[in-house]
């Protein structure tokens, strides 16, 4: 009996079915991967409000006591070796000392007498300026024109002009004095204009040089003012932005720390205590969930790309006449062909599961930091392997000896069955060949 096989043309057929499918499932993990991005992005924002809540908690206020309290909770020596008190308070000198110079400079004592609008002295001799030049600037606009220049060097419309009547540049030099004479109805030779124009060049020249000087004298006179108003605002705010900047190099510190070591050191004070928890609990949740996407939704997502570009490219293979006789082993064919729809729902599924009991853990409160806590454990109840996550393979290879423990707050159906998802994809077998 001949077992039976199959033609290109099931194969085409076979694999756009195929292909149909994988975009599909593309399509859902696109979407799913948009979404809970966005949910993990959440989840990173909350745990820097929770960190800048801790560090205000742990410095509450700019003093001594509060410092050192802080320093003890955390270790963070620099507080006290680079006081913020001792910075705010030079701070606040060289302002203060900066404002009171600005003060007694006449520029800004004396700014509405000099600078007020219309009346000011500098205003109004600023004023006067532009008047005048306005004047001038009418004159030299009604001469604009591009042979007025070489009319002037060379004494047009007087006795030194010596350009020969023969010449071309001769009549060009009478039609533009002509333009340009024709402009001023109170002139009735071009060397009243030439006089006038060379009178208001020079002129203009001195009236800009004097605007100049005006306009410097006033800009440094309001930048003066602008600089007293800056440090009086950063006067009144300097108490805030010292305290502010104190927090966020606390806030570093506890970041960069490990928190088993610095874990028991804020747990001496109970709000503190608290307050670490959540915030610990909060960052190492965003990194769970950044890379549990990564893995079982970013990982697969690729690969199910890849699988429909070699499908893509096997179908133009197929296509080729050459191929048209091929035929393909009834058992390949359809280990290859077979729906992957269970699957993808299934790996799917438990993704999302085990996304979700991560997203809406909130127990933070009972953690007890030390050498042997680890958060993945406490967010999935142990029900998942997480080994693909660095700090999750860190842990459990530095504590060979370690397993998890239920707490007894722990109930058998808040994160039931998680696991995490399917290797990647498998071609079922190489259906054409490699030519």
């Amino acid at each position: 009996m001949t077992a039976r096989t199959y033609g290109v043309r099931e194969f085409m057929d076979a694999a756009r079915k195929q292909e149909a499918e994988l975009r599909a499932e593309h399509a859902r993990l696109v979407e799913l991967d948009q979404q809970d991005k966005a949910r993990t992005r959440e989840v990173r924002a909350a745990a820097g409000q929770a960190l800048g809540e801790l560090a205000a908690a742990l410095l509450p206020a700019l003093s001594p006591g509060a410092i050192a309290r802080a320093v003890s909770l955390t270790g963070h020596a620099t507080l006290l070796q680079d006081s913020p008190i001792a910075r705010l308070q030079a701070e606040v000198r060289a302002l203060g000392a900066r404002n009171a110079a600005i003060e007694g400079d006449p520029r800004h004592r004396d700014r509405v007498l000099l600078r007020a609008p219309r009346v000011g002295t500098l205003t109004r001799a600023l004023a006067e300026v532009l008047e005048q030049r306005a004047i001038y600037q009418r004159t030299l606009e009604g001469c604009t024109h591009p042979r007025m220049e070489r009319l002037v060097e060379t004494g047009y419309g007087t006795a030194a002009y010596q350009v020969a009547w023969w010449r071309v540049g001769y009549y060009a030099d009478w039609k533009a004095g002509d333009e340009i004479l024709a402009r001023f109805a109170d002139k009735k030779a071009f060397a009243e204009v030439r006089a006038e124009y060379l009178e208001a060049r020079r002129a203009d020249a001195e009236y800009a040089e004097r605007q100049a000087s005006l306009e410097a004298e006033i800009a440094a006179g309001e930048a003066l003012e602008a600089e007293h108003t800056r440090n009086v605002r950063a006067l009144a705010t300097a108490p805030e932005r010292a305290l502010k900047g104190a927090r966020q190099a606390l806030a570093e510190h506890i970041r960069q720390t490990p928190i088993a070591a610095l874990g028991p050191r804020l747990e001496q004070d109970a709000e503190v205590g608290l307050l670490a928890k959540r915030w610990s609990g909060l960052e190492a949740k965003g990194t769970y969930l950044e890379q549990l996407s990564a893995e079982q939704v970013g990982k697969p997502a690729r690969e199910i790309a890849e699988a429909v570009r070699k499908l893509q490219a096997d179908v133009v293979k197929m296509s080729r006449p050459k191929k048209a006789g091929t035929r393909f082993a009834a058992d390949k064919f359809e280990h290859r062909f077979q729906s992957r729809a269970p699957r993808f729902a299934k790996q799917r599924d438990r993704y999302v599961r085990t996304y979700e009991t991560i997203y809406v853990y909130d127990d933070y409160h009972h953690c007890h930091f030390g050498s042997d806590w680890l958060w993945w454990d406490h967010m999935t109840h142990g029900r998942a392997s997480g080994d693909f996550i660095p700090e999750v393979r860190e842990f459990r290879g530095s504590h060979p000896e370690y397993q998890y423990q239920s707490p007894a707050y722990d109930d058998s159906h808040a994160a039931a069955a998680i696991a995490s998802a399917d290797g990647g994809l498998s071609d079922g077998g190489a259906l054409v060949d490699a030519s």
